[in-house]
């Protein structure tokens, strides 16, 4: 039964590029005498002249802007690079502005936990100048400890210290500051 179907499909379209054979040989036009107007026609489209387009103004044009371009390639080379420092130094400050802001906004995000100087298990004694370089004097565990900027004691970090002004700054692993400012002395009296 499927043979029988695929030679009825096959004898179809046979049979339908037969008959399309036939009709178009029925249908072609007879090629006789063309009539006057036709060749009327074509004797104008064959002796119709080609106007020649007259391209040298575009090429001279062409020419011209060439020119002006390898000018201002050379001419604009330094100021093209003039003007790339420039754009680079205005991102790069735009960045240094962002970046700011970022750290500004982060800040506030975590504000500083400020706590009294009791806070500290240690006492500062003195704040002294050493060659020129503050250290402080703290008293810890029946001990006396010298302490410059960067060191720690007890979970406490020395961010600042200043001789001249005889304050310290700490903070511990919880991002709490303690400020501690020596009352009554000055740098000026152990100077």
């Amino acid at each position: 039964m499927k043979y029988d179907f695929k030679y009825l499909t096959l004898m179809g379209v046979s049979a339908c590029a037969m008959l399309t054979v036939v009709i178009s040989h029925q249908i072609q036009p007879s090629a006789s005498v063309p009539a006057p107007e036709l060749k009327a026609i074509q004797h104008a489209i064959e002796n119709t002249p080609v106007p020649k387009l007259d391209l040298s103004p575009i090429k001279a044009e062409v020419s011209a802007l060439a020119t002006l371009i390898k000018q201002m390639q050379n001419e604009d080379e330094a100021s093209l690079n003039t003007l790339l420092l420039n754009t680079k130094t205005e991102l790069q400050s735009k960045l240094d502005a962002i970046h700011n802001t970022i750290i500004s906004l982060e800040e506030k995000q975590h504000p500083i936990k400020i706590l009294p100087e009791a806070a500290l298990p240690f006492k500062v004694i003195s704040i002294d100048s050493l060659q020129h370089i503050s250290v402080a004097t703290a008293s810890y565990d029946y001990k006396t400890t010298a302490l410059e900027k960067g060191d720690a004691l007890a979970g406490w970090k020395v961010l600042d210290v200043d001789f001249s002004t005889q304050s310290m700054e700490f903070e511990n692993k919880d991002e709490a500051h303690v400020t501690v400012r020596l009352r009554g002395q000055t740098g000026a009296e152990h100077a």
